[in-house]
């Protein structure tokens, strides 16, 4: 892995995983699911059985076989073959962040709960931008019951983008009827097995706890060999160490017994290791996802999944800011850049303000302008006989012009551009009524929204798709009648 920023050496590296392996071992973490319990005991863990789970103790053995046996790499499946996403590539990629319960409606630029049709429109957002690799599910349905909003959710997302879907389930009842629809939505189970579409997300709880509900989620998705995505969201000073380097090592830790989990029920099973860790804003006790600390502790997340050989997501790119202002624009870039500079797989975030709580379109439009020139900026500039260029500094001599060369027409295109910014002299500018670059986004979002068609589904998938989340609507309503359920999204 390139690294461009300051980086630990391997030495360091070392010294946090041991760190984490002696709080894996002496003090454990605690695990909400009896059959978590059992496959953590089988494998050879020690436990110790508390009312409603008990506590894990993973020796150090028990945790490198468990690494060891996680893919290296991954291919996060699109419908769209072509949408596909190798992270053996080397590429860095980047998403949406999730799971925003309000939105900046682009129409009438006030904030509002998100619903199933915003769902939707993000999808369709994601789908058209190139620079967005996979889609990680940004809004929520809060227009739907909380038992079923992942259900939802996920639909929305299968009717409007192409892309890879990562999503949370919750719980077990809602991750089966999901599994159902992707089936559907990839073609058949045989087709999916194949390729994939969609990956679950399954978060540790801090500090150091495995809930029930995601044991479950882990243990079925390990047992059917889909892909989980293992993100831990550890705030300094509030659910783990004041110390970043303290935090990194509960946060490892955390990642690490949801990883061992996953291969004692299903050696193989692709992990992506996930950070959404920062710090908590000590003078108002909020997580503070603007601060540079985030990303310095997502550079850290992805030096540490990189020690592991393991691929990984980090979230960086969110601003505290309420609207896309200057502050949104600072603390966008300072974290996105640093992070990025050490080329993690897959960079999330892109989208979000209000430390993660709000979804703004335009915000997307403009990440996706700065993501285009970060990804050009990270690159080397390349040194041969062409690029040297000194047949056509000899042909032009002191004094001439490249304009009219061959050579430059062929380049022109290997530029950078611009779609919302803009470069134009101000008199260009202000004939075309002085738009601001936040207006331009607004514009861009609306007409993608308004116009983008996404890969349709198979024929009849979309109905079948319906008519499961039909089902499920009328199996929770039946078992809130009777107090059975268990909600989770």
């Amino acid at each position: 892995m390139a690294k461009y920023c300051p980086s630990w050496d391997h030495d360091t590296q070392k010294r946090l995983h041991y760190e984490t392996i002696k709080v894996l071992k002496n003090i454990g973490v605690r695990v909400g699911s009896d059959k978590a319990l059992e496959i953590f005991h089988a494998g050879g863990a020690d436990i110790r059985r508390e009312k409603n789970g008990g506590i894990v103790r993973l020796p150090e053995y028990l945790v490198g076989d468990c690494i060891g046996w996680v893919p290296k790499t991954v291919v996060y499946y699109g419908r769209d073959q072509s949408k596909d996403f190798d992270t053996k590539s080397g590429k860095v990629g980047f998403s949406t962040f999730g799971e925003c319960v309000q939105i900046i409606d682009p129409y009438t630029r006030k904030i509002r709960p998100s619903t199933k049709e915003d769902c939707g429109h993000t999808g369709k957002i994601v789908d058209y931008f190139d620079d967005l690799t996979v889609m990680e599910r940004a809004v929520c349905a809060t227009d739907k019951m909380p038992e079923s909003q992942s259900i939802h959710n996920l639909e929305a997302l299968l009717k409007n983008t192409s892309k890879h879907i990562i999503i949370g389930a919750g719980n077990r009842e809602s991750w089966e009827t999901m599994l159902r629809m992707a089936h559907v939505a990839a073609g058949g189970k045989e087709k999916f097995c194949e390729r994939p579409i969609i990956t679950f997300s399954a978060c540790p709880s801090s500090p150091l706890t495995l809930t029930k509900h995601t044991c479950e989620v882990i243990i079925e998705c390990a047992g059917e060999g889909v892909g989980l995505w293992l993100t831990s969201a550890v705030l300094a000073g509030g659910t783990g160490p004041v110390t970043l380097a303290g935090t990194i090592v509960q946060h490892n830790a955390e990642i690490l017994s949801a990883v061992a989990l996953t291969q004692l029920t299903g050696k193989g099973t692709p992990c992506t290791y996930g950070s959404s860790t920062s710090i908590m804003y000590l003078k108002n006790a909020s997580t503070a996802f603007g601060a540079p600390e985030y990303g310095m502790l997502g550079r850290a997340a992805a030096q540490m999944a990189d020690f592991y050989g393991l691929p990984a997501a980090i979230a960086s790119g969110v601003t505290e800011s309420k609207s896309l202002d200057a502050q949104a624009a600072y603390e966008t870039a300072i974290n996105l850049t640093q992070v990025a500079m050490f080329r993690p797989p897959i960079i999330y975030g892109v989208g979000s303000i209000e430390s993660g709580l709000t979804f703004d379109h335009a915000k997307v439009v403009l990440d996706c302008e700065h993501i285009r020139h970060l990804q050009m900026a990270m690159q080397r500039i390349p040194v041969d006989e062409y690029q040297l260029a000194y047949d056509q500094i000899r042909e032009v001599g002191p004094g001439g012009t490249y304009l009219l060369r061959k050579e430059t027409f062929d380049n022109m295109r290997k530029q950078s551009d611009v779609t919302v910014f803009d470069r134009n002299p101000r008199a260009t500018w202000e004939e075309k009524g002085s738009p601001s670059a936040l207006e331009n986004a607004y514009q861009k979002a609306i007409d993608v929204i308004e116009s983008h068609r996404p890969t349709p589904l198979p024929d009849g998938a979309e109905q079948t798709i319906a008519e499961l989340v039909n089902e499920f609507e009328v199996k929770i309503s039946f078992e809130e009648c009777h107090g059975n359920f268990i909600t989770g999204r």
